[in-house]
C-alpha cells in the first residue's frame, strides 16, 4: 500500500512496503519531486550519493567521503541485489531510505571487518542523474529540496533522517555555491569587465550606457548560471537562502544529533551556528549546555565552518606579532590574505547576481531619460553593493570602540617586518612594495624600503607589488571613481531598484553591528598589553643594528 502526503511543492511518500516482514526489501521514499517525468529502468546509468548505516545507526560507508557520486548501470548485477531492485523505478531528485536484508546484501560472508555477517543494511540515497542511451534525462537534486525534506524530518522527529538529509543539503549547497561563483566569474570575464575599463570612467551619457551595457551582459549571464544550476527553480527564495547563509541549518542539525545521542556532533553543529550568530541567546544557551562556554569567558570551540575566517587569522597574526613569534605571523597573515581576497571576490560577484532578476525587465519598461535614470540607479546600487562588501569585510575592531583603520594594508606591514625577522629579505621587500602602493605617502614604509635597498641581493624589481593585491587595489579604485561619478543617493535607489540588496545601506549597518558583536567576542582573548591603542612608530635610533622602522603593536 502506498500512502501519499502532499506538502507544498513536494510529495513525501511513506514507503513501498508498509508492513514488511523480516527478509524483505523495504523502500521508503522520503522526498519525491512533483511531477516525476522519467523513472529509472534496466539499462539506465545511475549516479547517486548515499550514506550506508547499520540498524543501530552507525555508519559504514558514505559516498560524500569520496567527493563524487556512485555510478552503476541498473539491472546488470553491478551492485548488491537490494540496491539493484531498490533503485528501479525512481526519478531524479528522489531521496530514498532502502532497508536491505542480509540475503539481498552480503549474506553470511559479510565484507571483511567492514560489514559483519548477516547484516541488515540501511542506505539513504539521493538520486542525482539518470542517463539513457547517453542522454541525461534529468538534472541534479538541489540543496533547497533537501533542506525542505530535512526540516520536515525535524518537525516529524525523524532524527536519523533529519541528520542524513541536512548533511546532504549542506554538502550539495557548498557544491552549488562553488559552481555558481565559478560561473559568475566567467560572466565577469566574458563581458570584458566593461564597468572597470579606464575609457568607461566618465560622466557622459555615452559612458553610462557603455557601463550599463556590460552590466546588462553580466546580469543576463548570471540568470543563465542560475538556470543551469537550479533548473526550473531558477534560484532560492530569500528565506531558504538565509537558512544556509546564516547557518541556521546547523541549529536544526544540532538538535537532531542531540536526540540521536551524538553529543559531540551536536556540540560542533551548535558551535558552527553560534560562530555566525554571535550574541544569539539560543546559541549561548546551547554552548553552555555542551560545555563550550563557561562563565563569561570566550567560547572554547572548533566549529565546522567559521564566519569572517580571514579576520580570525589576522587577529592570530597580530597576537603572534606581539609575542614576537614571527613564523606564526607569516603563516597566519598569508592565510588571512588568501581568505580575504576570495571573500571580497565572491561578495562582489554576488552583487551582479543580486540584481539580475529584474534589471532587463525594468529597462524594457522605460524609455529615453527614464531608462537612463533606471540604468544609473541599478549601476549605483551595484557599486554601493561592492563598496558594502569591502566595508563589511574590513570592519575589524581590535577592542571595543577601536576600529582598525588600515585593515588590509596592515597585513603587509606586519608581514614585511616578520619576513625581515625570519631572514627572508626578498619577501619583506615585496610586502613593503605592496604596502606603499596602497599608502604612497607613508613615511614609515618609505624608510623601510630605503633600508631594504641597502641589503645584499635586493633589486628594484623585488619591490614590485603582489599581483593579487595590485589587481584588487586598481579594481577598487576604479569602482570608487565610478561610484563618486554617479553618486545617486541610496534613498533615490530604494524607490526604483528591486532585488535583495536594494536596501544596501541598512544591510551594511546591520552587518557592522554584527561584526562588532563578533569581534568583541572573538578578539577578547588578546592580552591587553598587545592591543593596539593608537599605533606607535618606533624611532630609528631605537634600532642599534639598523633594522627597519616598524609600527609596534604594543602600546608604548
Amino acid at each position: 500500500m502506498e500512502t501519499t502526503l502532499a506538502l507544498s511543492f513536494a510529495v513525501l511518500l511513506c514507503c513501498v512496503c508498509t508492513s514488511c516482514k523480516a527478509g524483505e526489501l523495504k523502500v521508503d521514499v522520503l522526498y519525491a519531486p512533483n511531477p516525476c517525468e522519467q523513472r529509472s529502468q534496466d539499462g539506465d546509468h545511475l549516479e547517486y550519493h548515499y550514506v550506508g548505516r547499520f540498524l543501530d545507526g552507525s555508519e559504514f560507508d558514505c559516498s560524500f567521503n569520496y567527493n563524487q557520486p556512485y555510478k552503476f548501470t541498473l539491472g546488470r548485477r553491478q551492485v548488491i541485489e537490494g540496491m539493484d531492485k531498490g533503485l528501479a523505478g525512481v526519478c531524479v531528485g528522489e531521496r530514498l531510505k532502502i532497508t536491505i536484508p542480509p540475503e539481498m546484501a552480503y549474506g553470511e560472508g559479510g565484507v571483511g571487518d567492514k560489514i559483519p555477517p548477516n547484516s541488515t543494511l540501511v542506505f539513504y540515497v539521493d538520486m542525482l542523474t539518470i542517463r539513457r542511451n547517453n542522454v541525461t534525462l534529468s538534472t541534479t537534486v538541489t540543496s533547497d529540496q533537501l533542506l525542505y525534506s530535512g526540516t520536515n524530518a525535524y518537525v516529524d522527529e525523524r532524527w536519523q533522517d533529519c541528520v542524513d538529509i541536512l548533511e546532504s543539503a549542506i554538502t550539495i549547497y557548498k557544491e552549488e555555491q562553488d559552481k555558481l561563483m565559478t560561473c559568475l566569474a566567467e560572466c565577469k570575464k566574458s563581458s570584458n569587465t566593461g564597468i572597470l575599463q579606464e575609457e568607461s570612467v566618465g560622466s557622459t551619457d555615452y559612458a553610462l550606457f557603455n557601463q550599463v551595457y556590460y552590466m546588462f551582459k553580466q546580469q543576463k549571464c548570471a540568470k543563465q548560471c542560475k538556470a543551469q544550476l537550479y533548473g526550473k527553480h531558477k534560484s532560492y527564495s530569500p528565506d531558504t537562502a538565509k537558512l544556509f547563509e546564516d547557518r541556521t541549518v546547523f541549529n536544526y542539525l544540532q538538535m537532531c544529533y542531540y536526540h540521536l545521542g551524538s553529543v559531540d556532533d551536536a556540540r560542533v553543529a551548535a558551535e558552527t551556528f553560534y560562530d555566525f550568530n554571535v550574541g544569539s541567546e539560543l546559541g549561548l544557551s546551547n554552548l553552555r549546555y555542551y560545555g563550550s562556554l563557561k562563565s563569561d569567558s570566550p567560547p572554547d570551540y572548533s566549529p565546522r565552518e567559521v564566519s569572517m575566517e580571514h579576520q580570525k587569522l589576522y587577529a592570530k597574526g597580530r597576537n603572534a606579532y606581539g609575542d614576537r613569534q614571527f613564523s606564526t605571523v607569516v603563516e597566519a597573515m598569508e592565510a588571512a590574505l588568501e581568505k580575504f581576497y576570495v571573500a571580497v571576490g565572491n561578495c562582489q560577484l554576488r552583487c551582479i547576481d543580486n540584481f539580475s532578476e529584474h534589471f532587463d525587465e525594468d529597462m524594457h519598461n522605460e524609455l529615453g531619460d527614464d531608462a537612463l535614470m533606471v540604468a544609473a540607479r541599478y549601476l549605483s546600487a551595484y557599486l554601493l553593493c561592492c563598496k558594502d562588501c569591502v566595508d563589511t569585510l574590513t570592519y575589524f575592531e581590535v577592542k571595543p570602540g577601536n576600529v582598525e583603520q588600515n585593515y588590509l594594508g596592515s597585513h603587509y606591514h606586519y608581514l614585511q617586518f616578520a619576513y625581515y625577522q625570519v631572514q627572508d629579505m626578498k619577501s619583506a621587500a615585496q610586502c613593503a612594495g605592496t604596502y606603499i602602493v596602497m599608502h604612497p605617502d607613508d613615511d614609515v614604509m618609505k624608510g623601510n624600503i630605503a633600508f631594504y635597498k641597502t641589503q645584499a641581493n635586493i633589486t628594484d624589481n623585488d619591490f614590485n607589488p603582489r599581483q593579487d593585491a595590485y589587481k584588487y587595489h586598481v579594481e577598487q579604485t576604479k569602482l570608487e571613481m565610478l561610484r563618486s561619478t554617479l553618486s545617486v543617493p541610496r534613498s533615490a535607489m530604494a524607490s526604483k531598484i528591486r532585488g535583495p540588496r536594494g536596501d544596501t545601506g541598512d544591510m551594511k549597518e546591520d552587518k557592522k553591528k554584527q561584526r562588532k558583536q563578533n569581534t568583541d567576542t572573538n578578539t577578547s582573548d588578546l592580552q591587553e598589553d598587545k592591543d593596539v591603542g593608537s599605533v606607535q612608530e618606533v624611532a630609528a635610533e631605537n634600532f642599534e643594528d639598523g633594522s627597519p622602522i616598524i609600527r609596534d603593536v604594543r602600546d608604548s
